[in-house]
């Protein structure tokens, strides 16, 4: 005994749907990139040099078994240099969130660092 399913074509009786395939592997990891506060420069070190290659939130592609070495630069904030080692499945999109710390000078009384601008009382 023959179905009609309601687009017009035969479906054997009890005959189950196939299962989708498992997608395969990408062949690089999507890894998001996120800082607080946003809208930090990301540089790459090539070489002895930094190329910048955007800035936050920005999504990078790793292949599997790399990582990449970044400098995050947001203004009075200073420079903070992360490694991105992305592990496990590469179907999974994957978070790096960095808090990129306030610049702190040593000191508070006039005077006491003189390598500070400003600090010098004379």
């Amino acid at each position: 005994m023959t179905l009609l399913n309601t687009w017009g074509r035969s479906n054997p009786a009890g005959k189950p749907k196939p299962k989708p395939k498992p997608k395969p592997p990408r062949p690089f990891y999507h890894v998001r990139l996120v800082s607080t506060p946003s809208n930090a420069a990301v540089f790459k070190k090539v070489g002895r040099r930094r190329k910048k290659i955007g800035r936050t939130p920005l999504t990078l592609k790793i292949k599997p078994g790399k990582s990449m070495r970044l400098m995050l630069a947001h203004g009075a904030r200073g420079d903070t240099w992360i490694t991105v080692e992305p592990r496990g499945d590469t179907n999974k999109d994957l978070t790096k969130t960095v808090r990129l710390k306030k610049k702190s000078y040593g000191g508070g009384i006039p005077g006491s660092n003189p390598g500070i601008p400003g600090s010098n009382p004379f």
